[in-house]
């Protein structure tokens, strides 16, 4: 099979998955939000925090480098298993001791007890981090996309079972726990993988290089995305990070899954054609449009129609979060772009620029965040808004040199998208009034006539205006089948 379909076929398969996986999520969220306080996901929110960070350094950032690296050998994934299986014990004990010492920076007395039981997950990422790295380098995104579905719905039986039963805050601990041991266990199914006692470091120690300055951007990365949920946490309190933390996971979370959907399948097709700028670019620029297609006009509907939203799915003791997720709308249109450049510069084996930039980010975002607390939580969005733009300016320029990507193409490639959201925007306010007036204060009912209108919208747009974006999208499909 061709590389092009491989990488068609492992975005039909990925996409698909995640947005099933994303209507999941939506779905499980929504109901513990009916069980849970907005303090009980501010904890959870904590936790998270130390999870992504542990899971982020799990591998060293040697599971990104054995994608970019053209061969890998049987005695090279054994050596990785057991690296990884060590750093997985490691970091697992490590969360464990120092719960207490976490626990007082939040001033909050629970998070030890949650942190103790959450400290096996990071042996179980540890183990699954070989197997999901060697499905995607080798390309077999649907296996991948078949075992996070698997591990999401396990998640939401657990979780949702556990909060109607009245463990609060711990129900969404254990859910995370079973999730990542069915995860493990249909990954190592699935790879088939043979246990052997070969370890030797020097197998893969031309790798370290590499992944020395991916784990050094991730850890940038990381403080660059969650700064924002540290502070609030630490001055504000578990009850606002709550509202914040619903805020970020219905538009930053799934934007952030489509570019990784996208990051996923491209980055490991990138690696392939590093040394041709050419097919580097014209994947890229495909890349780019289908993103921008997405999410513009996707974050445009849901700033119009955020406080029936809001109302209907969780409930009015949630409005705090309205205003928060209006002003994430604009912010994750910005990040989607964002978020393309990573897979680029692994591929081109220029780790060292994302971690020379994200030291900037880093900077930068940590200061806005602290300016915005003084206004809470709002403050905060609008600060992280503010400064995403220069940012992304400052990404996207050195990834369009390396690409050979001209700024007029790089525009182009965004205008569309823009277009059909500025339609968006104007028509569904519109649609909005005339069903507040029809339906009255029936927020579901104004929503749903919002969000079909909108689909409706979209999809004339395209055929009135882009007829050739449809002829091919059905070129890559026939070529796929063929």
């Amino acid at each position: 099979m061709s590389l092009r379909k491989k990488a068609v076929r492992g975005l039909l398969w990925t996409g698909s998955g995640n947005v099933v996986s994303g209507m999941l999520n939506f779905s499980i969220v929504a109901l513990l939000a009916h069980f849970l306080s907005p303090a009980d996901f501010g904890l959870m929110g904590m936790v998270l925090l130390v999870i992504g960070f542990i899971t982020m350094i799990s591998d060293f950032g040697l599971g990104t480098a054995v994608i970019q690296e053209e061969l890998f050998t049987a005695s090279q994934v054994s050596t990785f298993f057991y690296v990884n299986l060590i750093l997985g014990v490691i970091l697992g004990a490590l969360v464990y001791c120092l719960a207490p010492l976490i626990s007082s920076f939040f001033k909050n007395t629970e998070l030890a007890t949650l942190l103790h039981l959450i400290a096996i997950v990071f042996l179980l990422s540890g183990i699954g981090s070989t197997f999901r790295t060697i499905l995607q380098k080798e390309m077999r995104f649907a296996a991948l996309s078949v075992t996070e579905l698997s591990g999401i719905a396990t998640y939401g039986i657990v979780s949702i079972t556990l909060a109607i039963l009245g463990y609060g805050v711990k129900s969404l601990v254990y859910g995370v726990i079973i999730r990542q041991f069915i995860e493990v266990s249909i990954l190592w199914f699935i790879v088939r993988y043979r246990l052997t006692s070969f370890f030797r470091l020097t197998e893969i120690r031309h790798l370290l290089r590499f992944g020395t300055f991916v784990l050094g951007e991730r850890i940038l990365n990381y403080l660059n995305r969650n700064i924002d949920y540290l502070l609030i946490g630490k001055f504000l309190g578990t009850e606002l990070l709550g509202y914040y933390t619903l805020a970020y996971q219905i538009i930053l979370v799934p934007i952030s899954r489509v570019a990784q959907v996208v990051g996923k399948v491209t980055y490991p097709v990138f690696s392939k054609v590093q040394n041709e700028p050419e097919k580097m670019q014209d994947g890229y620029i495909i890349m780019l449009k289908y993103i921008a297609l997405i999410t513009f006009p996707f974050v445009a509907v849901l700033f119009v129609v955020a406080p029936e939203f809001i109302h209907s799915v969780y409930g009015k003791n949630w409005d705090a979060t309205i205003s928060v997720l209006q002003i994430f709308c604009l912010y994750g249109a910005i990040e989607s772009i964002g978020t393309t450049v990573g897979g680029v510069l692994y591929a081109k084996n220029r780790a060292d620029i994302a971690f020379s930039y994200n030291i900037i980010n880093v900077a930068i975002v940590a200061s806005a965040v602290s300016i915005g607390l003084h206004y809470g939580i709002i403050g905060v969005a609008t600060s992280l808004t503010s400064v995403s733009l220069p940012l992304t300016y400052l990404w996207q320029r050195k990834t369009n040199l390396l690409i050979r990507l001209s700024w007029r193409s790089f525009f182009n490639t965004l205008s569309f998208a823009l277009v059909v959201s500025v339609i968006l925007l104007p028509s569904i306010y519109m649609i909005k009034l005339l069903g507040r007036a029809y339906f009255y204060n029936n927020d579901m009912g104004i929503l749903l006539i919002s969000f079909g209108s909108a689909i409706i919208i979209y999809i004339l747009t395209i055929g009135a205006l882009k007829r050739s974006l449809i002829i091919e999208v059905k070129t890559i499909f026939s070529h796929v089948n063929s």
